[in-house]
């Protein structure tokens, strides 16, 4: 049987993940497997070809962790004879983006609102007019959909968005940003 494959790396999008090996020597084609929150490893897909070296895996629920092993293969008559799988790599796909919903205001402080989405947790940014930059102001557990940002100035425009974040073994994934929120303090 052909040799284990090595794991090099992934990508991810909101529904899917790409993951990619490198090529074992002799392989006919590779078995792809994947486990859902560390549960039982299943077979989601056979790829022909020794070359073929990377596997997108569509239709998956946004934020969540996925773990994938791969096996190699070569072809022996009608049936194949599989190697010894490589070890588990674990990812996640990125959350969807978050949708503002309201925000009520005082003369020194905001508070911002959003849809709650399946995530790890929330980052906060709001603009700097004198930088011109956006600065992370505040991280948010995944339970909150709301955020009270203070010591603001009366009278005064600020503009604020939301990230969602989901951590992985291999790292955080972030959602797009949402659409920014422009609020002005009371006077």
């Amino acid at each position: 049987p052909p040799a284990a494959p090595q794991m090099t790396s992934f990508t991810s999008t909101d529904n899917a993940v790409r993951v990619n090996w490198e090529k074992v020597s002799g392989a006919d084609g590779y078995n792809i497997y994947r486990s859902r929150g560390g549960g039982a490893d299943s077979l989601v897909a056979s790829v022909e070809g020794g070359d073929t070296l990377t596997y997108r895996d569509p239709g998956l629920a946004s934020g969540t962790q996925y773990s994938y092993s791969v096996e190699a293969y070569v072809n022996s008559g009608s049936s194949k004879i599989a190697g010894k799988k490589s070890d588990s790599f674990y990812t996640a796909t990125k959350p969807q983006k978050v949708t503002l919903t309201t925000a009520t205001k005082t003369n020194n402080a905001v508070r911002i609102n959003w849809k709650k989405v399946t995530c790890s947790g929330y980052k906060i940014q709001q603009y700097d007019s004198k930088t011109k930059k956006w600065k992370t102001i505040k991280l948010i557990s995944a339970d909150k959909t709301t955020c009270r940002i203070s010591k603001l100035k009366s009278n005064t425009s600020y503009k604020f968005r939301v990230q969602a974040f989901k951590r992985a073994e291999s790292g955080k994934t972030y959602s797009k940003w949402s659409d920014t929120k422009t609020v002005k303090t009371r006077k």
